[in-house]
């Protein structure tokens, strides 16, 4: 009996290798393990429960974290921080040529159009590193700290990513954590992770934050998640997980009416909105948190929103100032504008707690020494902007859920920025008064749900309920489908549909004695497919139709898209005759959506819808005269020579010119005209052939809308 407790608390693998949840943040990393019924949030070896996600290259070696953080301002070229904003990214994207712009650092443009950051090493040489090449690096750092603390090696991790991070970022994060020496049991939302930690232990051992002082700590010593401690679950304050004293009356009543309280778990449903605001993004998502599944129901975010960019705002701003009072430009001096980033921050973090702050900074430029001082109201006028999008991001999430805002239960903060006073105060009066929960250490939340979410997957974790609970089940940013004949958007996974999942559908070639089929796959919202994002191609050869006039002369053909569990798409085509299969997994190439672009899919498609409606009607019309032509080309060709028969065929060839031309889309009466000449032309050629009802069957397959 007490081994099978110690297995249910400790996890059934006692000597297997722990398998760690790590925060993967633009400016941070924290890193986490569940050992002895609870996460224990790894300090690094400076002792700090935190890592900057910094690397520099130095003359003689390569530093990682704190101390390429410490040499930053003199080596400001050779310092590499921000990878987390270039990676999967375009490098002619506006918003990273903004990045590009404010980074003392070089970054070019690759030869796929992707961004390769310069950095100088040994004898001058200088390398084009990809961006995850960076992030590898940092994560091999989070990887080293681990198993210093843990004194064994470590190999599989559960690793945090932005909300709407496309599928080039996750799978470019999965590489980085490949090259690491990780092996990547899941990539989980950043706002899910934070939810699993609220859900499973909002109170227990946190470092909690007083109201006066965000920054001070109630156990400073401690921060970690046991399951003897209240969730979102227990209002009460008795833990959800806990099981009452033996024998007591409290555990002889739960074991009498255990099935009775398990139908009554429905009233404990909630539905949490989770904001996460780091050093480098924003993201929000809105969950439906159950005893036996955790599902993301919409999901927002902007990849190029966070503390930092507060910072750059308010270093502009006394840059502007500085050059008022002593005619020198800053924003040209990476050094300068490096130290007074810094001394910004320090700032917005007194800010948090103290309605003024100042600092000083020595020999700032020219041996001028400055006094940089902000009071919270400019602070917060100074950041609007920022402020007012963060709120466009949640109006546009809860949106998207189709649910009124007073239907949401909790509202949750995870990352740094959510310290921020201003935020707090524009949710509380968003959400009519509730207020946020905050007893979590923002920096280590989500820390701690990758931690819990790896423990579940290694069977780490043996209590039944924490099983069940933390099946979390993501959803998508973006809708995804392929392009039919007719230039449709086919939508096979619609946007904010949940993952895993897997949608088929039955199918055939488009023309009668196709040898192969094209299958291109889109992602977005509009219904001409042309509108949205080409992901890819994907291409299955050598069909081996039927006869004319069999039911195979048009293959069959069987089309599934897939999402894993990191929501990765993988496409793919089997011909149903012979069982052939190709597959393909989008996201290694560029030219994926930008940040602005992503946020204005929906709104597009509902502006356009029919505008699309209508290109689409064209591009059918055009689809089946094409059809028909070429079921009347086959069927003049078996005719025998005639006058009538050799005017056909030029009607035929001009005909077949004139739509190979690509000509813009006409008029659906302009097509069904062209359509009844061409009849009229080949009637007489066609009427002295036998079995006519070839040509019935064939025109009646072109009227369907297929794959191309």
């Amino acid at each position: 009996m007490a081994l099978r407790r110690y297995r249910q608390l400790f996890g059934s693998s006692i000597d297997a290798p722990p398998a760690i949840g790590i925060d993967l943040g633009t400016t941070n990393c924290c890193v986490g393990v569940w050992r002895h019924g609870y996460v224990e949030i790894i300090p690094n070896d400076q002792g700090q429960r935190t890592t900057p996600s910094y690397v520099a290259f130095t003359e003689d070696s390569v530093l990682i974290g704190n101390s390429a953080k410490n040499v930053a301002a003199k080596n400001s070229a050779n310092t590499i921080y921000h990878a987390k904003r270039l990676i999967g990214q375009r490098f002619d994207d506006p918003l990273v040529q903004r990045d590009i712009a404010t980074w003392p650092f070089r970054v070019a443009r690759g030869s796929d159009g992707g961004p390769r950051i310069l950095v100088q090493c040994d004898g001058g040489h200088v390398q084009r590193l990809e961006p995850q090449t960076i992030s590898s690096m940092v994560l091999r750092k989070m990887k080293e700290i681990a198993e210093a603390y843990l004194d064994t090696e470590v190999r599989d991790a559960v690793i945090t990513v932005p909300a709407n991070f496309n599928q080039l970022q996750k799978l470019a994060t999965r590489e980085a954590a490949q090259s690491a020496g990780l092996k990547v049991l899941r990539l989980i939302t950043e706002p899910s992770a934070a939810a699993l930690t609220y859900a499973l232990g909002r109170t227990g051992g946190f470092r909690s934050r007083d109201p006066d002082d965000p920054f001070s700590s109630s156990s400073p010593s401690s921060s970690s998640l046991s399951l003897s401690h209240p969730s979102l679950f227990s209002p009460s304050g008795r833990s959800a997980t806990s099981p009452p004293p033996p024998g007591s009356r409290s555990d002889r009543s739960t074991r009498g009416s255990r099935h009775a309280n398990s139908a009554a778990t429905s009233s404990d449903d909630l539905t949490v909105l989770v904001v996460d605001w780091g050093g480098g993004t924003f993201d929000v998502s809105i969950m439906s948190l159950k005893r036996k599944e955790f599902k993301v129901i919409a999901v927002a975010g902007d990849t190029h929103l966070g503390g930092e960019d507060l910072d750059e705002k308010m270093a502009r701003h006394f840059a502007r100032e500085f050059s008022r009072e002593h005619g020198i430009d800053l924003l040209g001096d990476d050094r300068a504008m490096r130290r007074l980033r810094a001394t910004c921050q320090e700032l917005k973090h007194l800010l948090s707690f103290a309605t003024s702050a100042s600092a000083e900074i020595d020999c700032l430029s020219g041996g001028i020494d400055y006094r940089a001082s902000m009071t919270r109201g400019c602070f917060e006028d100074l950041n609007a902007d920022l402020f007012a999008s963060c709120m466009r991001l949640i109006e546009k999430a809860v949106a998207e859920a189709q649910m009124d805002k007073d239907k949401i239960s909790k509202v949750v903060l995870a990352g740094g920025s959510t310290r921020i006073p201003k935020l707090q105060r524009m949710l509380k009066e968003f959400f009519g008064g509730k207020e946020p929960l905050k007893s979590v250490h923002p920096d280590e939340a989500i820390a701690h749900g990758a931690a819990i979410q790896a423990a579940v997957l290694t069977r780490g974790i043996g209590l039944e309920v924490l099983e069940s609970a933390a099946a979390v089940i993501e959803a998508i940013p973006v809708s995804l489908g392929y392009k039919t004949a007719s230039h449709r958007f086919h939508k096979m996974i619609a946007r904010n549909a949940t993952y895993p999942a897997e949608v088929v559908v039955m199918t055939q070639t488009t023309y009668p004695g196709d040898r192969s089929v094209i299958l291109p796959v889109y992602e977005g919202e509009r219904e001409n497919a042309v509108e949205n994002r080409c992901l890819g191609k994907v291409v299955l050869e050598g069909l081996k139709p039927g006869p004319p006039g069999s039911e195979t002369e048009s293959v069959p053909l069987k089309i599934s898209f897939r999402i894993d569990e990191d929501g990765i798409l993988t496409t793919s085509i089997v011909d149903k005759i012979t069982g052939r299969r190709v597959s393909k997994t989008f996201g290694m190439g560029w030219g994926r959506f930008s940040r602005e672009e992503a946020e204005h899919l929906a709104q597009e498609a509902r502006e356009f819808q029919e505008e699309d409606q209508e290109h689409v009607t064209r591009a059918r019309a055009r689809h089946d005269l094409k059809t028909y032509l070429r079921a009347m080309k086959a069927r003049v060709a078996m005719a025998t020579p005639s006058e009538e028969k050799r005017e056909a065929e030029r009607a035929l060839e001009e005909e077949e010119a004139r739509l190979g031309a690509k000509d813009r889309l006409l008029s659906v009466q302009d097509y069904a005209s062209r359509h009844c000449r061409l009849g009229m032309v080949c009637a007489p050629v066609i009427e002295s052939l036998p079995n006519d009802d070839i040509d019935k069957q064939s025109r009646r397959k072109g009227k369907e809308d297929h794959v191309t």
